[in-house]
């Protein structure tokens, strides 16, 4: 009997943390989405693709331990890891990681557009530099003619 009891004990333990571990990876790929956006389509396809890729530990779980039976208490202890990792460890991280990446992301775009605006003054007084020194050019010219 006790061997039956470890044996449920460790199935639900292994449940709970196959629900932690599916919103870590859950959280994984919101931290992708969020450093490169897109549309609603590949947010779908991307959905659908995580699912069943992490079902399968899921289906591999009952299986082995309830010889494919899905129970009520084994559905509820993936829900309550699930649960327990969102509101334990996911929400302070994603905190933090939001307040340093934010900046960091915030200090590249600043960075980009200052090197681009940067880029686009140089060229304008190149470009400025160049016209005058044509127009120097096409001045001389002309009083060489009128002459």
């Amino acid at each position: 009997m006790t061997i039956e009891i470890v044996g449920q004990f460790r199935f639900l333990l292994l449940a709970l943390c196959l629900g932690m571990l599916y919103i870590c990876g859950y959280d994984i790929l919101r931290f992708f989405r969020w450093l490169f956006p897109h549309g609603k389509v590949m947010l779908w396809v991307e959905d659908i693709l995580y699912w069943c890729i992490v079902s399968v530990p899921g289906f591999y779980l009952f299986f082995l331990y309830n010889d494919g039976i899905i129970r009520w208490y084994g559905i509820t202890s993936v829900f309550c890891g699930a649960l327990l990792y969102e509101l334990g460890i996911s929400r302070p991280v994603r905190k933090v990681c939001d307040r340093v990446f934010t900046a960091r992301k915030r200090r590249f775009f600043l960075r980009f557009f200052h090197l681009k605006q940067k880029f686009r003054e140089n060229l304008k007084k190149k470009i400025k530099k160049i016209a005058k020194k044509y127009k120097k050019i096409l001045q001389n010219k002309k009083k060489k003619c009128i002459v």
